[in-house]
């Protein structure tokens, strides 16, 4: 029984309740290793399509076979061909260590980091996953997600930093670039191109000018003042 449901044995049927929810329990292990085994055989189907030279048939197969969009056919082999690169992470989906839905977030949190990074997580999340287990803890991925972000940045902070000012330069209203930090500057005040430049390490373009300037984006009707 849930925890926090002890109150209600006075009122239920508790070897019904029980026997229900060893029912669901076990569905739920079946259905992830139901999705394991549709990843295996989506590696399959790419690795025939690309023995033969026709590895850009294997989405168009996969969605008719599926009878999803080519889009939904695509992330099922993204998710495919990353898991498979992490030790155990498809062992882990079939034996239900990892529910579906932990392992979409697991792909979206590891699919972007270079590969060194990315085994990196995965190896801290896996032992995260067996203690969890162990101690009967149930980690959704609203949980999951704040813990797998945090790892991700310890691993590499550097690149963390350099992915946050790439999603700020982005942002609408903001001047984007390749620069390590500067500002974009101009001698006119009140001219809109007072705009702040984010830009990666190294771009190789030197930032603007250092002291004291006027720049930014309108706030609250005027501009901000950076010091830099």
């Amino acid at each position: 029984m849930a925890v926090g449901q002890a109150v209600l044995v006075g009122t239920l049927d508790v070897g019904a309740l029980t026997v229900l929810e060893l029912r669901m329990e076990q569905r739920e292990v079946r259905r992830s290793a139901e999705h394991a085994g549709s990843l295996r055989d989506v590696l399959a189907l790419q690795a025939l399509f690309g023995s033969t030279g026709h590895d850009l048939a294997t989405v168009a197969q996969l969605a008719l076979l599926h009878r999803c969009s080519e889009s939904r056919a695509g992330q099922l082999l993204t998710a495919a061909r990353l898991l498979v690169t992490l030790p155990g992470a498809l062992e882990a989906l079939e034996s239900g260590l990892l529910t579906v839905e932990q392992s979409q977030l697991v792909v979206a949190q590891l699919l972007p980091l270079p590969g060194d990074v990315a085994l990196t997580v995965w190896e801290r999340l896996r032992d995260r996953l067996i203690a969890d287990e162990d101690a009967g803890v149930v980690r959704p991925p609203a949980r999951l997600r704040p813990l797998l972000a945090r790892w991700v940045i310890e691993a590499d902070a550097d690149a963390a930093t350099c992915r946050r000012r790439q999603a700020r330069a982005t942002r609408p209203g903001w001047t984007t670039g390749a620069v390590r930090t500067g500002w974009s500057t101009c001698s006119r005040p009140g001219c809109p191109a007072w705009t702040r430049r984010r830009v990666c390490p190294g771009s190789g373009l030197a930032p603007s000018r250092s002291g004291s300037v006027m720049t930014g984006r309108p706030a609250g009707g005027g501009w901000t003042r950076w010091s830099i």
